[in-house]
């Protein structure tokens, strides 16, 4: 997939000990994250507010 060369640098980047934020709509890139925290409710300035945060359930799936 498109994201495989920047995801093996970002692993690498959290193997080293790094805190990794990262703004972005990939689900891929969601589903490989600690935890989710969602913006909105709109775009521009309609936006910018903690609407959701989630962690990732025992499956690896992000949890409802």
């Amino acid at each position: 997939g498109h994201l495989d060369g920047r995801a093996s640098k970002l692993i690498r980047l959290l193997e080293q000990g790094h805190t990794l934020v990262c703004a972005t709509h990939d689900p891929l890139l969601m589903e490989a994250a600690h935890n989710v925290i969602e913006l909105g409710p709109g775009g521009g300035k309609n936006g910018g507010n903690i609407v959701g945060t989630r962690t990732i359930d025992a499956s690896g799936k992000l949890a409802k």
